[in-house]
């Protein structure tokens, strides 16, 4: 890659403002052991937090051993620190 190019190609990247992260969009707080993964799930409801789980596949062993917790990223902070609480994560 040319100076040139390299300059342009940074200057592609930087232009504009950074927008606000949207609050609605999902973000990982957890990764876990798929059987705990619903009763993580549920300790952040009764707290009030809307909580998903995505089971993930491990290509290695070729099973869905983990979970990932997912919540809105506006409840991240209240979120990790149930996971923390719960001692998961």
């Amino acid at each position: 890659m040319g100076v040139g190019l390299g300059r342009w190609f940074v200057r592609l990247l930087s232009a504009g403002e950074v927008g606000e992260p949207d609050p609605e969009a999902q973000v990982e707080v957890a990764d876990v052991p798929i059987a705990s993964g619903p009763m993580l799930i549920a300790a952040l409801e009764r707290s009030g937090i809307i909580a998903d789980g995505i089971e993930s596949f491990d290509v290695v062993t070729e099973t869905r051993s983990r979970m990932r917790i997912m919540v809105r990223r506006r409840d991240a902070e209240p979120a990790s620190r149930v996971v923390a609480e719960v001692g998961w994560g």
